[in-house]
């Protein structure tokens, strides 16, 4: 059986302000101006150096946008280009997934599938949700199924989608500033029931769960951003 990953190392100062940035502009909790530096450290109660480089690498992300002697700002979203972003996804990974079922899986990739499920499984006992390793555990799931899916085309197809904001397989955890937990158990089961389809070589079903997975993930995210932008 494959055993848990070890805990991750402790998270360093950058990617803890990272982190709570990311969450906090999800949530809202930050308008459409300018972000400065000061008016971020007064509300994460971190030094200017990790925030610095939380900035850039949430505009890498898109999630911010850059200007010269203007600075960061939050990137309005276009609820109309996520939606699109997400049908894309979801052809695409339900290609991968049928793919992946004729060709059957490697021990290898169903042990990284079966990882996956067990450490998700592991983060919802806690009362003390883990949202980074969520995000890396669903990240890994489907990255696993698309690489191992062996089509390139398809890999650098995806990854085009990706870039729009609030696209990328990192999203849906930080989706409120508290974890929905009733939601990530219907991610689970989502997954539980994609990687049986795997093992069981049932393409057609691996298709449709993986295309419903990622479509539904894409209304839920969609309807927040509308309501978003309306208010």
């Amino acid at each position: 059986m494959y055993t848990i990953p070890a805990p991750r190392p402790k998270s360093t100062l950058t990617e803890i302000a990272t982190e709570r940035l990311r969450v906090a502009i999800l949530a809202g909790q930050f308008d459409q101006g300018g972000l400065t530096e000061q008016a971020i450290c007064a509300v994460l109660e971190i030094s200017r150096t990790p925030v610095r480089a939380a900035l850039q690498v949430l505009a890498q992300e898109g999630l911010l946008k850059y200007a010269p002697q203007r600075g960061y700002h939050i990137r309005r979203q276009d609820p109309g280009l996520v939606a699109e972003a997400y049908e894309v996804r979801a052809v695409l990974e339900g290609l991968a997934a049928r793919k992946l079922a004729e060709i059957g899986l490697t021990e290898a990739v169903e042990a990284t599938l079966n990882g996956c499920v067990e450490l998700a499984t592991k983060l919802l006992s806690h009362s003390d949700f883990d949202s980074s390793a969520w995000r890396e555990m669903n990240a890994r799931f489907h990255e696993a199924i698309i690489e191992a899916a062996g089509n390139d085309l398809l890999r650098a197809t995806v990854k085009v989608a990706e870039g729009v904001p609030l696209a990328a397989m990192t999203v849906i955890a930080d989706l409120n500033p508290a974890p929905d937990r009733a939601l990530l158990r219907i991610v689970q089961a989502d997954h539980e029931a994609i990687l049986s389809a795997l093992r069981d070589r049932r393409s057609a079903r691996a298709e449709a769960r993986m295309r419903e997975h990622i479509l539904v993930a894409g209304e839920l995210i969609t309807a927040t951003l509308s309501k978003r932008t309306k208010t």
